[in-house]
């Protein structure tokens, strides 16, 4: 919630952005292209501050080894999205984009299970602190 209440006011200025960028006085190439990358780039937002929220969950549960592994993993598959959706997939600079809330939120998605599974988090006895360490995380990376 903390993360839609600080990232939903900023959606207006990227659907409008070709609206300021054409005020701010940019050529109109740019302009034209702006609004379907900035949409695009949506769902990146969200990535970071939960990649953030869980990264700082991982620390604070000790769970650094497993923290540094998979960033280090989605650091060398990103380059690899980014290629495929911009080249394979002939989706251009939306390709782009699109690669970079895809490889932002995967982090979190591959977080998870090792989150799950680890002896921190026997079953759901954790739950209730590992909840107001989400939330907490997740507001000051909001913030």
């Amino acid at each position: 919630l903390a993360c839609c209440a600080v990232l939903l006011p900023v959606a207006p200025l990227l659907y409008w952005s070709d609206v300021l960028l054409l005020r701010a006085g940019q050529p109109a190439q740019v302009v034209a292209l702006a609004r379907p990358y900035c949409l695009r780039l949506l769902p990146s937002f969200f990535g970071i501050v939960l990649m953030s929220a869980v990264q700082r969950v991982f620390q604070a549960h000790g769970l650094n080894g497993a923290n540094m592994a998979i960033a280090a993993a989605v650091c060398a598959v990103a380059p690899l999205l980014q290629w495929a959706l911009v080249h394979w997939t002939g989706l251009g600079f939306l390709g782009a984009a699109w690669a970079a809330g895809g490889y932002k939120c995967s982090t979190c998605f591959c977080k998870s299970p090792c989150f799950a599974t680890s002896a921190t988090a026997t079953c759901f006895a954790r739950f209730p602190s590992v909840f107001s360490s989400t939330m907490t995380a997740c507001a000051s990376t909001c913030g």
